[in-house]
């Protein structure tokens, strides 16, 4: 990958913007052109999860050596990059952290679009009642956390919406109040997450869409509180409060707070309200801003994404 984007031919362009979620802001610029990185994350396997992500891959020990000097040769190929573009951009503050932790450098945050899937602020569905997750089926999304502490709440029901190399490991220790959707296309997906108590996420995301989407139908959201969570989910303390954090993946602590979690009073209109502040036309505004900082005004008017 570090050779594939290398070899890209970008001697004719006076601006590049990278989008990086781990190899993209390597990319060669012309000497005098100006190179943007857009960064979701300096890459996790090579730098603070590598323990965790080798723990996960099954490989027998030599085969984990040989992968660890791998990784030490991509950390000093990805430290070396990370100083080629002229600016860098975090989608998150929690990715900026990351940013000057691992490469050393500064970067500004600008929040990435989020699709606001139920616009007009008009209720689209009757309350169905249950819980929903919607994530991939990788180990690092903990959709256990949630399965595991469902046993402890029979009463209530919850809905896993989408698919990957964990579901029938996760569907083999679900209980009966646990039900497996698949992948649901967004025009449906908008009723379930309207219609439900509220949106559950146990994984540490960089930024989290998913969570944003879900607040943009009205639906408040409880998240593991860490990563983007803090900087997406307003909570009780700061008032209009969006959902609640949670810090324990004690499965008796989870189903405690969720009972927590239904004592308050969540408006819609605050969810959707708070939403609105990663719009993708705040973005776009944002976005063009971040290019004349490096020297180059985009002609024409501005367009609203849709």
């Amino acid at each position: 990958m570090p050779r594939a984007v290398e070899s890209l031919r970008l001697e004719q362009y006076d601006l590049v913007v990278s989008s990086s979620w781990a190899f993209a802001h390597g990319a060669i610029a012309d000497k005098n052109a100006a190179h943007l990185a857009y960064i979701h994350s300096p890459m996790r396997w090579a730098w603070d999860m590598e323990d965790e992500y080798l723990d996960r891959s099954g490989l027998a020990s030599p085969l984990k050596r040989a992968a660890r000097h791998l990784i030490r040769r991509l950390r000093d190929w990805d430290q070396q990059a990370s100083q080629r573009p002229q600016s860098l951009i975090a989608n998150s503050q929690f990715v900026a952290k990351r940013i000057e932790c691992c490469w050393g450098r500064q970067a500004n945050v600008i929040y990435p679009p989020v699709a606001l899937l139920a616009r007009n602020n008009v209720a689209i569905t009757a309350q169905h009642g249950a819980y929903i997750c919607v994530s991939r089926l990788v180990p690092f999304k903990r959709v256990d956390v949630w399965i595991d502490a469902f046993r402890y709440l029979p009463h209530r029901t919850l809905l896993v919406v989408g698919g990957g190399p964990e579901q029938k490991r996760l569907a083999s220790r679900s209980g009966p109040n646990v039900h497996f959707l698949g992948f649901i296309p967004d025009r449906d997906l908008v009723s379930l997450l309207a219609g439900s108590r509220g949106f559950l996420q146990a994984s540490k995301e960089d930024f989290g869409i998913a969570a944003l989407e879900a607040q943009s139908c009205g639906t408040p959201v409880l998240a593991f509180a860490d990563g983007g969570a803090q900087e997406t989910i307003r909570t009780v303390a700061q008032g209009q409060p969006t959902g609640m954090l949670f810090h324990s993946f004690d499965p008796q602590e989870i189903a405690a707070t969720i009972e927590k979690f239904e004592q308050h009073c969540f408006r819609p209109e605050d969810c959707r309200e708070n939403a609105l502040r990663f719009s993708p036309d705040i973005f776009y505004q944002q976005m063009r801003e971040a290019i004349r900082g490096v020297g180059i005004d985009l002609p024409g008017p501005v367009q609203p994404l849709t």
